[in-house]
């Protein structure tokens, strides 16, 4: 199977078990034995490269935010609901991203535009995307977003915002929505978004407490 890229129409060679497999999009095409091409206009050859390397190896290259946001909006298109997930635990969760993400209000309004216009509710159950409205309600409560005009504004616009968040209240530690320690053996909980103050693990970064 021949993926045909872009404006530039570059040619890129793929296994069509691999596609079918993972995406809803082009599963009935690889199946035709007769369809040794599918034209893909809208994505630009690299994106679907980067999209190829995590259907082929399992990862992502380490990349830019703008970058996995665009792979974000291509899994969507193509249907790969797990390339999804592992682009926003890429951007947001390892390695405690979320202090560039989440402090970024630039950033934050492009991550959640991006969630709520490509995801419906019932697709939002992962631990992925519980564990990411969990930090942003933590951070609410903390920063105290819910004063900040452009927040509020988010809210108005992503209605489904609002019922991410309740129903992250009701998880986390005495229902606060403050997430645990992500290192195996720790069910420490993390609060201010800097280290463990348990296991003082060293994929927090950021101050001591």
């Amino acid at each position: 199977m021949v993926l045909i890229a872009g404006a530039s129409r570059s040619h890129i060679p793929c296994h069509r078990l691999i596609l079918s497999e993972h995406s809803r999009s082009l599963a009935l095409s690889c199946s035709d034995p007769n369809v040794t091409e599918i034209c893909i206009p809208r994505w630009d050859p690299q994106i679907l490269h980067y999209v190829l390397r995590y259907l082929y190896m399992g990862d992502l290259a380490t990349l830019e935010f703008e970058t996995l946001m665009c792979i974000y909006e291509c899994a969507e298109d193509l249907g790969i609901d797990c390339l999804m997930q592992k682009v926003l635990y890429d951007a947001v969760l390892e390695e405690g991203r979320w202090e560039i993400v989440f402090r970024d209000k630039d950033k934050l309004v492009a991550l959640l535009g991006k969630i709520f216009t490509l995801t419906a509710e019932e697709e939002r159950g992962s631990y992925i995307y519980k564990a990411l409205f969990r930090l942003l309600l933590s951070m609410m409560y903390q920063d105290e977003l819910i004063k900040e005009e452009w927040f509020l504004n988010l809210l108005k616009e992503y209605h489904e915002l609002g019922v991410e968040l309740l129903k992250a209240s009701f998880e986390g530690e005495h229902c606060s929505g403050i997430t645990y320690c992500f290192k195996e053996g720790c069910n420490s909980v993390v609060g201010e978004w800097k280290k463990c103050k348990d296991c003082s693990s060293s994929d927090w970064d950021g101050d001591e407490w």
